[in-house]
């Protein structure tokens, strides 16, 4: 359990430092993403991933809603500055949305030749298994 609490007291640490360095530097960016990259630059430097790291990713992600609720929030405190300026916040969302899903697709290709695998792991069907399961 203190594992855990650790876990969450680091993540949470990502994200002050990266919302710290963006006051300081000034840049441009949100410091979520730039405490991500702290994050990011963490884990490149372990052998692995803790265990515990996993397991609390892993329920944050089961409830991402809790994460999102603020999100929603803010958008019916600031409905009319969305409903002035909607064309740019849909411009924006759906080019953010296209950019996005092409670098990851672009990454996965790119470490799937880097580690010499021509497939993702699971995604091996034999010819024979499928037509089982067709008939």
């Amino acid at each position: 359990m203190i594992a855990y609490a650790a876990v969450a007291l680091a993540l949470a640490g990502c994200l002050i430092v990266g919302s710290l360095l963006v006051q300081w530097i000034g840049l441009p960016v949100p410091g979520a993403l730039l405490g991500m990259l702290v994050l990011l630059a963490v884990l490149l430097c372990l052998p692995r991933v803790p265990v515990a790291l996993g397991r609390v990713s892993d329920w944050m992600l089961r409830n991402l809603v809790l994460w999102i609720l603020p999100s929603a929030l803010g958008v019916i405190a600031y409905g009319a500055a969305l409903q002035a300026h909607w064309l740019p916040i849909v411009l924006a969302s759906v080019i953010g949305t296209a950019l996005t899903a092409a670098v990851t697709a672009w990454v996965f290709v790119a470490m799937l030749r880097l580690t010499g695998k021509t497939k993702p792991r699971g995604a091996q069907v034999k010819a024979e298994d499928s037509t089982k399961e067709q008939a």
